[in-house]
């Protein structure tokens, strides 16, 4: 039995492949679903993405003392939000049709707000740092030199 010339799936005919050309290009241009995986993904933001970005890095440069590392982060955690919302905002549908390790934007965005210490847990455990703990660690030694 042959094996077929194309391993990959598509089209083989010169028709097919043409059929297939157009269906890329309808309308002269990409038919992005969300654009994400994009070469250009930063440039073809919208002005509410632009401006959620601008508006959230200025917040925490400006009430966190960030080193140029969290600063790094900060850049890639609300890169990972902006992408998980775009992927929320095309919907349900699409999201279950996708590979995990694909739509784990998500998950990045969380880590990274972990690392940074953006999170809620992270809020609170440092407000509760300063909280007298009330032991008295010399309870424990008392008695020692009596043997």
């Amino acid at each position: 039995m042959a094996r077929p010339h194309n391993c990959n799936g598509g089209p083989r005919t010169p028709g097919g492949k043409a059929r297939s050309l157009a269906n890329l290009n309808k309308g002269g241009s990409h038919n992005y679903i969300h654009g994400i995986y994009s070469k250009n993904f930063r440039e073809e933001w919208t002005k509410e993405e632009q401006a959620f970005y601008d508006d959230t890095y200025k917040y925490y440069t400006d009430n966190y003392e960030l080193e140029p590392m969290d600063e790094i982060h900060l850049d890639r955690f609300l890169v990972n939000s902006i992408k998980a919302m775009r992927v929320d905002s095309v919907g349900m549908k699409y999201a279950t049709n996708l590979k995990v390790s694909m739509v784990d934007f998500e998950g990045k965005a969380i880590r990274l707000a972990e690392t940074l210490g953006l999170n809620r847990k992270y809020r609170k455990s440092r407000d509760n740092s300063d909280n007298p703990s009330g032991v008295d660690l010399t309870v424990l030694f008392d008695g020692m030199d009596s043997k």
